[in-house]
């Protein structure tokens, strides 16, 4: 099992070591149990917000997250950490056997979310304890149960926010994407739920029809055309709406998006459970679109490539790109 995580180009244009995000959905353990857990693997405290929310604060890492992924379930929380009547009423005690049954819910069906800060490139290896320890603890995975629609998002932080950088990237996935639902394995639990639908067709040929000086303005508005959601393998809303708010609000007024100068990335299955799974095997896979969007040669290569199939291999979903991904994935394993 190599546990190692890729080391793409890690500065942004600034200087700065560039930062991931992970955020990994599980079941079969309580929240309250997990950050217990989390903490004492990091030698810190958890602080409790609500029965559905949990923080833990790291030395040199940052703030943890662990959350019952139950938008009703949190509201009902909230509620319940803001009544100061020590005087329940017949609802409020209704409220909290309701909630009592969704924690309890939560160890079988509902998940747990852990969302990490944003962390360094060159620490991402100090996750590996913490899925250990979950593993552990009896985290369930993807693959334990047919509903278990489970999933590791990825956000990772972009090297700069041009619309440059961001074109070679998307070509980079759009290229890429069939081969990266096969490299990860992707559970069908997953495929036929809305949250991670793939970029069509359509919008791929527009897109590695870019040149690197198309404008952002065009960027965005091809996007919310085709993608007016945030349920696609890779969202690129959080970044649109974190450089420019008003045309993602203008055309999303109802969406509830979190703005981050980074991609987020959905494909992963979480197969925590599984003693030779890690975080880095999702990274790793993740790093063959750093590569080809980092090497503008190699990228145009694979545009022409993947323009020149046929129609019948399109029509099939035949990548001719296949062969090349699968050697830039093992050279950069090997590197």
């Amino acid at each position: 099992m190599n546990n190692s995580y890729i080391q793409p180009d890690r500065l942004t244009t600034e200087q700065h070591e560039r930062r991931v995000g992970f955020e990994l959905e599980f079941a079969s353990v309580t929240i309250a149990e997990v950050a217990s857990a989390i903490a004492n693997v990091f030698h810190s405290k958890t602080e409790y917000v609500t029965d559905t929310d949990y923080k833990i604060n790291v030395e040199q890492l940052g703030k943890f997250t662990v959350e019952l992924d139950w938008q009703y379930a949190q509201i009902k929380a909230q509620q319940r950490a803001s009544n100061t009547n020590h005087n329940k009423s017949e609802l409020d005690v209704a409220g909290e056997k309701i909630q009592q049954w969704i924690t309890e819910l939560s160890t079988s069906v509902v998940p747990t979310e852990v969302v990490c800060p944003p962390i360094q490139i060159s620490q991402l290896h100090q996750l590996n304890k913490m899925v250990n320890v979950l593993r552990k603890l009896g985290a369930s995975g993807t693959n334990e149960s047919a509903i278990y629609a489970f999933g590791v998002h990825i956000n990772p932080e972009l090297p700069d926010l041009s619309a440059k950088t961001i074109i070679a990237y998307l070509q980079a996935f759009c290229i890429a994407q069939d081969w990266l639902i096969k490299q990860h394995q992707v559970d069908l639990s997953r495929r036929v739920m809305p949250y991670i639908e793939k970029y069509s067709k359509s919008y791929i040929d527009t897109v590695l029809r870019y040149s690197s000086e198309t404008p952002y303005q065009t960027l965005v508005e091809d996007y919310l055309t085709f993608n007016p959601s945030r349920n696609r393998a890779l969202d690129l809303l959080p970044l649109f709406k974190h450089i420019d708010a008003q045309p993602i609000d203008a055309k999303l007024p109802h969406e509830k998006i979190n703005t981050r100068p980074t991609f987020h990335y959905r494909l992963p299955n979480c197969q925590i459970n599984e003693t030779d799974w890690q975080l880095s095997r999702c990274w790793n896979i993740w790093c063959v679109v750093e590569k080809i969007a980092s090497t503008p040669e190699l990228l145009q290569s694979l545009i022409n490539e993947y323009q020149q199939q046929s129609v019948i291999d399109k029509a099939i979903g035949n990548n001719p790109c296949f062969a090349q991904l699968n050697q830039i994935y093992q050279d950069l394993l090997s590197a």
